[in-house]
């Protein structure tokens, strides 16, 4: 964190960060999956080929084919979706390029995309590593990557979640015993890479489907298959520790927000630390205060109502289901002291700060999106103003009916507003334009009033170069009488009446341009001062 500028630092996003260490990981080995199922979408990205594609999985199936996804090597995540669509037609696909197309069309022998995609078919190694690929992406990525993606406030739940992450990957290859007890930064510790740390090949985490394919290999290929799962395992734990931001002690002071650890000793510790950590929005009163409030805090009777709803009834398990934090800190906000005044004022002031903070870009890309959506190519003129209307008008109906228009209320309130709408619509341009054309004016004297300065600078320049080179001209003067001067006390000397009548014609030549000079020099003064005096005004 840097408090001299005001800037806290609460890692990157880490929902790029899980993407791209799954991707790192997978892509660690020799297997070229992404390789593979592109070789595959590039054979049916002409409509020949997936209509003959259809007729031919009709006659194998009594189902229907499925075409495959395209997979986009900067949304690496997606392969999961990808894999999965490959593994439901897994035999239509085998029986298509290794029997029906080899013997439909015999060109195919020299196509080398062809001979690839029959090369990677026939490997049996390729089905058990797709199973492996889908398991981590089912297992562990997906649900990580899909909360991440939540629009409710969970900056205090990043530290935990990141953690949960990490620790997911290590039970997956490192033995149970060094994963049991640590916590937070003590993940950061275990030797995962080394032979003794992880498990044996057949304790490993790979997923029943991909287990149930190891049977068709032999023995040589297991320990192969098993070398690259590992290799897979340790890359995608050495970026996880690399990258995700489980030293960050904002994100771990943050889990003192949870309603849950509200009575925890080092909640208080926690808050405080967060305090002094920005000394540009609390000076050491608040601090002390905050300190004293969140002790009324811990004492405080929370009722369980503000922090959870129980729903069930007699013929089903109750659940629960936790109120988003920020209902559960605005009822906490709401607590008043005898006279009436807040209870907690300090600690408003910190939670709303903390809250603020957003737990990765998702929000911001999900903005992105909606905008996509609304600014069709047919929309593509629209005005800011617009755009922003339209997305006013999702949020509200995302907001009053869960995201279905047909259900939002139809109030005589809302009535009125659809009516007067274009009335109010015209007044804000009338608005608007009143603004532009007062943005005008302003300009337009302001520019006056540029160019008068400019034109007053433009004369004082004028006359600073004038005094200038009338201070030349007194210079030259009184070097002509000056050398009349000794021109004339040297003719005396020497009695030379001609040089005497030369030197007085040069003495009265230098007075008069000595008087004219000094009487320029006046005037130009005087008609700097006042013009200087202009300037000022």
């Amino acid at each position: 964190m840097v408090p001299a500028s005001g800037l806290m630092s609460i890692g990157s996003c880490p929902l790029h960060v899980i993407h791209n260490s799954f991707r790192r990981g997978t892509t660690s080995t020799q297997w070229a999956i992404d390789e593979s199922v592109n070789e595959m979408w590039f054979r049916f990205s002409c409509s020949a080929a997936r209509e003959d594609f259809v007729k031919v999985a009709h006659s194998i199936v009594d189902g229907y084919a499925r075409f495959l996804h395209r997979f986009v090597c900067t949304r690496w995540i997606e392969i999961g979706m990808v894999l999965e669509r490959v593994l439901e037609q897994w035999n239509i696909i085998n029986e298509y390029f290794l029997i029906y197309l080899p013997q439909s069309d015999k060109t195919l022998a020299r196509n080398d995309r062809f001979q690839r995609i029959t090369t990677t078919l026939k490997d049996k190694s390729t089905l058990t590593r797709f199973h492996f690929i889908l398991y981590l992406y089912r297992t562990i990525f997906k649900k990580a990557l899909v909360w991440f993606q939540q629009e409710r406030l969970l900056v205090h739940l990043v530290f935990g979640e990141c953690c949960n992450v990490l620790r997911s990957v290590l039970l997956c290859f490192v033995k149970e015993e060094l994963v049991a007890n640590k916590q937070g930064t003590q993940l950061l510790s275990i030797s995962y890479e080394l032979q003794n740390s992880q498990r044996i090949d057949g304790k490993i985490d790979i997923g029943e489907s991909t287990r149930n394919c190891l049977h068709d290999l032999s023995v040589s290929e297991k320990a192969v298959f098993y070398k690259g799962a590992r290799e897979i395992y340790c890359t995608i734990t050495k970026e996880l520790i690399r990258t995700l931001p489980i030293n960050n002690t904002l994100l771990r002071h943050l889990q003192c927000l949870h309603p849950l650890l509200r009575k925890e000793s080092a909640s208080r510790t926690n808050i405080l630390c967060i305090a002094r950590s920005m000394p540009f929005l609390f000076n050491e009163d608040e601090i002390d205060r905050l300190g004293v409030e969140w002790r009324t805090y811990e004492m405080a009777d929370i009722p369980d109502d503000w922090i959870e709803n129980k729903t069930g009834d007699e013929d089903q398990s109750e659940t629960t289901i936790y109120h988003p934090i920020d209902t559960y800190w605005h009822h906490v906000f709401s607590v008043k002291t005898s006279t009436g005044s807040p209870q907690f004022v300090v600690l408003t002031k910190l939670v709303k700060c903390l809250l603020s903070l957003s737990h990765g870009n998702a929000d911001v890309e999900r903005g992105f999106n909606e905008n996509r959506h609304l600014v069709s190519d047919e929309r593509a003129f629209l005005s800011e103003q617009s755009v922003n209307g339209q997305r006013a008008t999702s949020a509200g109906v995302k907001f009053f009916a869960d995201g279905k228009p047909h259900q939002v209320a139809i109030t005589s309130n809302l009535l009125d507003n659809v009516k007067n709408a274009h009335s109010r619509y015209r007044k804000d341009q009338e608005q608007q334009e009143q603004l532009r054309r007062n943005k005008e004016i302003a300009d337009q004297a302001a520019k006056s009033a540029k160019t008068q300065h400019e034109l007053l600078a433009e004369q004082e320049l004028d006359l600073l170069e004038k005094q200038k080179q009338l201070q030349i001209e007194l210079n030259h003067a009184t070097h002509l009488f000056e050398e009349g001067n000794q021109r004339l006390k040297a003719a005396i000397d020497a009695r030379n009446f001609s040089e005497i009548e030369t030197s007085g014609i040069l003495i009265d030549s230098g007075k008069r341009k000595l008087t004219n000079i000094n009487t320029e020099i006046v005037q130009n003064n005087d008609a700097l001062n006042q013009l200087r005096k202009k300037m000022k005004k």
